[in-house]
């Protein structure tokens, strides 16, 4: 049996201690626990090389800690589903008594261990290169932009936009502008007319009867067709 020369020894012991080591890793969420205590369980996706070339599972991971970006005025949430990618990160020291902590002191780890698989952290939004969610086609390639499960787009560039697969938020505001404006030109006509009507003779009382009768017909279609914006409008805020 060949002798293992000084060199080889250390490298063995090298090697050895590293397979312990984790740092980033793909991973993929199996089950999360909600929004209340973002917790979930992550499936790592590639396989652990060991040093002596076996290729290893690593089992799921339970009680991973997600991270949405947030402070203390303001989170964004989204929804965690099964099948999302994330990034897994392995802390550097033992963070489990850290979360039970209140965070604002400093904390003991609790144990030894460094770069431990059952202190990882997901951070989502990693995915691969065909699986990755597609970027929306109608929105700039230069715009801040927000994209629910149901195609529902929030487009922040020179201006807002808010849209879905029906209809788009500027375009209903419009729609509602252009009714109010109409409404307001016709009951200034209307006035003008009905102005007009007051003389010295009966006149004045045809010309005002005409003139109400006009905007009592007038008002319902409008009002009616203000309300079907607003409702396309709700629909789209949903």
């Amino acid at each position: 049996m060949p002798k293992i020369t000084l060199p080889e020894a250390v490298q063995f012991l090298i090697d050895a201690n590293i397979e312990g080591v984790h740092t980033c890793i793909p991973g993929i969420v199996t089950s999360y626990d909600g929004h209340k205590t973002r917790r979930a369980t992550v499936q790592p996706s590639v396989r652990l090389p060991s040093s002596n070339g076996v290729l290893m599972d690593i089992p799921p991971i339970g009680g991973v800690p997600v991270v949405f970006p947030s402070s203390a005025l303001g989170t964004l949430f989204f929804p965690i589903n099964p099948g999302d990618g994330v990034t897994l990160v392995f802390s550097e020291v033992g963070i489990g008594r850290y979360l039970q902590s209140s965070g604002s002191d400093l904390a003991d780890p609790g144990s030894l261990d460094r770069h431990a698989l059952t202190d990882a952290i997901a951070i989502p939004g990693l995915w691969t290169w065909g699986s990755a969610p597609e970027f929306p086609a109608s929105a700039a390639m230069d715009a801040v932009v927000l994209v629910s499960g149901n195609g529902s787009i929030v487009e922040l560039n020179d201006k807002v936009g808010i849209r879905n697969s029906a209809t788009d938020l500027r375009t209903e505001l419009e729609r509602i502008r252009t009714r109010v404006e109409d409404l307001r030109t016709d009951l200034a006509t209307y006035f003008t007319r009905l102005g007009a009507g007051v003389t010295a003779d009966a006149s004045f009382l045809a010309n005002t009867v005409a003139a109400c009768a006009s905007i009592a017909a007038l008002q319902p279609a409008i009002a009616a067709a203000i309300a079907l914006e607003v409702q396309d409008l709700a629909e789209l805020l949903k």
